[in-house]
């Protein structure tokens, strides 16, 4: 496993917030799809990502994530962030705005050897109408999702 606890102890010490662990896997045993199976199991909330190299037919890396440490949904009454066993809503017009915040100032990772280009941070998709919060003007084009 690695980072080792020094290397750990260093980059907390340049300011980072989370640190991305990492152990590379040999794909012998299991396949990717197989180990998501295994962590649905386990949490309800499950993702695999998979790289793909410039011919689209193989890929370097496969990401795994589940229980995610917390949960973000915007509806009609703001975004509402269900974390620990709690759900708060909080008032925010931009949404994006409110996440790239909360990736600046709460989940502030530095460059790492050997990390993957996809270390961590949020995993999810916005719906069609997201696209009023990049481009405002489009707002009123948009009917309310029901």
């Amino acid at each position: 496993m690695k980072p080792s606890l020094l290397e750990s102890i260093e980059l907390k010490n340049r300011g980072a917030r989370l640190i991305a662990l990492r152990a590379e896997l040999y794909s012998d045993s299991f396949t990717p799809i197989e180990v998501l199976k295994a962590l649905r199991k386990t949490s309800d909330s499950v993702f695999l990502l998979e790289s793909a190299e410039n011919d689209m037919r193989s890929g370097r890396w496969t990401f795994l994530g589940y229980d995610p440490m917390f949960e973000l949904v915007v509806d009609e009454r703001g975004i509402v962030v269900r974390e620990n066993g709690t759900e708060k809503t909080i008032r925010e017009n931009n949404p994006i705005a409110f996440i790239q915040g909360l990736i600046k100032n709460r989940f502030k990772m530095l460059d790492q050897d050997g990390i993957p280009p996809f270390s961590g941070g949020f995993v999810g998709y916005f719906a069609y109408d997201a696209v009023k919060y990049a481009e405002p003007s489009l707002s009123r084009y948009l009917p309310p999702m029901r």
